[in-house]
């Protein structure tokens, strides 16, 4: 994540806050990663009330759609002049995050433990 942002001009949009380079990449994965918690722990309730077929038909678009929206901000980060794109990919970082920890983040780890027998479970 640090690599993409720095990649994105995330230094350009934390440039008038005064943070150099690195300390710029460290602040936006510090802000992408911070929405993943609340998340995870809203898929605790979540997935007893809408089940995890519907968590999943719900969020893995959404994390499908955070990729296009942070590859068209890598696009047109080399032909902008402002920090608009890069605000884009943060925004778009944050969004797979949070779609990622609602879905595919821990329901096949969930899915897994249900799907195999006891006996199964105890050879590995």
């Amino acid at each position: 994540t640090p690599t993409v942002l720095k990649e994105a001009g995330v230094p350009r949009l934390f440039a008038s806050v005064g943070l150099d380079e690195n300390a710029a990449s460290l602040a936006a994965t510090a802000l992408a990663y911070a929405p993943r918690l609340p998340a995870m722990l809203a898929t605790i309730s979540l997935m007893d009330r809408l089940g995890r077929r519907s968590l999943l038909l719900r969020f893995i678009p959404l994390m499908a759609l955070s990729h296009l929206a942070l590859a068209a901000s890598l696009l047109h980060m080399a032909s902008a002049s402002s920090a608009l794109p890069a605000a884009a990919a943060v925004v778009a970082l944050c969004g797979y995050g949070v779609a990622f920890s609602l879905s595919l983040g821990p329901i096949p780890n969930i899915l897994t433990s249900e799907l195999f027998p006891m006996r199964a479970r105890a050879a590995a």
